[in-house]
This record gives structure tokens, sequence and C-alpha cells, in this order.
């Protein structure tokens, strides 16, 4: 996993459609090497969720991962899966908020 590799225009949209997301507090997007697929694109982008239960976080994540346009298919994660520290690190910041 490394930084994602979008470019400004495929950046604003993705930061447009998490924008209307009104519970995100902060999400961070990482490009996945797959070892099989060396020329494919595939993401993955973790998610703070802001006083919700966790029955709701999982309604926003499945919404997300339905509704979001990448160039590639992409995977909604909650950030407390993993060390919060590890993803902003691989990540080189958050895209939301921008």
């Amino acid at each position: 996993m490394g930084p994602h590799d979008l470019g400004a225009f495929e950046l604003d949209d993705l930061r447009r459609d998490t924008e209307a997301c009104a519970p995100l507090a902060r999400a961070w997007l990482l490009r996945k090497h797959l070892r099989e697929f060396p020329g494919r694109r595939a993401y993955l982008l973790f998610v703070r969720f802001r006083g919700l239960d966790a029955g709701d976080v999982e309604g926003h994540v499945a919404h997300l991962q339905q509704s979001l346009e990448l160039p590639g298919p992409v995977r909604v994660l909650p950030v407390e899966l993993v060390r919060e520290a590890d993803v902003q690190r691989q990540a080189g910041g958050a895209i939301h908020p921008a």
C-alpha cells in the first residue's frame, strides 16, 4: 500500500462525494498494489465517523462502498480496524476534510 495516485480532477470528485456523507470526520485514501495485476488500480479508503454507533458506521461504510466512483475498485474500511497512525503515514495525509 502507498499514497493514492489520483489526479486533481479525480481527487476533487472523491472529496465532493465524501463531503456529502455528513457524519464523516476524516478519510484517508491508499492505493493497493496487486501483485497479480500490477497495472490495475485498486484503493482502500479508511474512514472515521463522529457520533455513530457500530450499526450506523456499517451502513455508511456500505453506502460509500457502493456510491464512490474511482478509476479502480475501492474497499471502504473503518480506520478503527487498523492503527490510524500507520494509515496516516502511508497515505501522507487525509483527503477529508480537504
